[in-house]
């Protein structure tokens, strides 16, 4: 039994219930104003920082109980007289608690802290923690700490950590050596989702594969090709591969050429060309100072059947739909500038002239 230090048992019950009462009372008064002051900071009931106080505080709050426990063991320690090595348990036992006050509030606020991570990414980087990705954070995460707090519990208690170290490390290099594919295949999707060539909902073109990405996962990307069919592309080979992703084009591009035929007088094919340049000029949902150097409306080339007009434009439409219907529309507008100029827009033809007839042929195509 531990010698008392000249006071009576009453007298250190006391001050031992003190001590344990005190110790709960500020952590609650401290839970309670920290809640308190945060919630009357948040604007709305259900508004994002409420939500996340108290996911924060729940999570605190279980972890917080250690406290009482720890403040008994403390309060024996410098109440009552222990021989020397008692006082060393004691200690241990002491820095045990406050390991596992740290560690478990830790652990719990891993959730907390992954949709933090989560806000964030969404307000300043756009979406990058998909779900998986969060979940599979949160593994790591809670399994580092409760590696971390094992060999901190084994330290304090006084126990040679060094060969468990060494026996981790050696496991880490046969399961990275065993899982070298998934591993390259991971580091491959976490590139994607930090580097964002491209979004879910987003329309790719990717060597052979060209459609909507559906899920960008740990392993492997999802993209719904244009005929409906799914492929499943491994990140490794995606993160190495040349992307265009079409979801962010700024203005789409009209590039076509207009035929025009070539019994036009010169005259004609000028005022074609000026009035079609006149006309996306002026055009409102035409933007001319998008690569002003490539935006050109000119007669470009002599056609096999007729003369080339090359209209090469930048549109102010970012989506696809709305393009083709303003492409649509341009193409019927052009069509209508060369007839009202008394032109006529040729169908592809070819003429084969034969310089000299053999005999044969020749008469018997007089027989017919």
């Amino acid at each position: 039994m531990p010698e008392l230090a000249n006071q009576e048992p009453w007298e250190l019950i006391a001050k031992v219930a003190l001590v344990v009462i005190g110790f709960y009372a500020c952590e609650r008064i401290v839970y309670l104003l920290l809640r308190r002051h945060i919630i009357k900071n948040a604007a709305k009931e259900n508004s994002p920082i409420r939500i996340l106080t108290d996911v924060i505080m729940d999570a605190l709050s279980p972890p917080m109980r250690v406290v009482l426990f720890g403040a008994i063991i403390f309060s024996i320690e410098h109440i009552f007289r222990f021989s020397l090595s008692t006082k060393i348990h004691l200690k241990s036992i002491n820095d045990t608690c406050i390991m596992i006050l740290v560690f478990w509030a830790l652990y719990r606020m891993c959730v907390p802290l992954s949709h933090i991570m989560d806000g964030w990414g969404m307000d300043t980087l756009g979406k990058r923690f998909t779900d998986e990705l969060r979940k599979f954070l949160v593994s790591i995460m809670r399994a580092s700490l409760l590696v971390m707090a094992a060999i901190a519990l084994l330290d304090v208690w006084h126990v040679n950590v060094g060969p468990l170290l060494a026996g981790l490390g050696l496991l880490g290099v046969a399961i990275s050596f065993a899982a070298q594919e998934t591993i390259k295949h991971f580091f491959g999707g976490i590139t994607l989702i930090m580097d964002r060539p491209f979004q879910e909902g987003d329309w790719i073109q990717c060597d052979t594969v060209e459609g909507l990405v559906e899920r960008v996962g740990l392993r492997s990307t999802r993209v719904r090709q244009l005929d409906d069919m799914l492929a499943v592309i491994p990140n490794a080979d995606l993160a190495n591969a040349r992307i265009l992703n079409k979801s962010a084009i700024q203005n789409w591009r009209l590039n076509t050429t207009i035929w025009v035929s070539y019994n036009t007088p010169n005259d004609i094919l000028m005022r074609i060309e000026k009035a079609i340049q006149d006309y996306l000029t002026n055009h409102p949902r035409v933007d001319m100072s998008v690569r002003p150097a490539f935006s050109l409306v000119n007669l470009a080339n002599f056609g096999g059947s007729a003369y080339e007009i090359l209209c090469d434009v930048y549109t102010r439409e970012t989506d696809w739909k709305s393009f083709t219907k303003l492409r649509a529309e341009f193409l019927f507008a052009f069509s209508k500038i060369v007839t009202d100029l008394g032109a006529t827009m040729p169908y592809s033809s070819q003429s084969v002239y034969i310089e000299k007839v053999p005999a044969s042929l020749e008469n018997l195509l007089k027989a017919s």
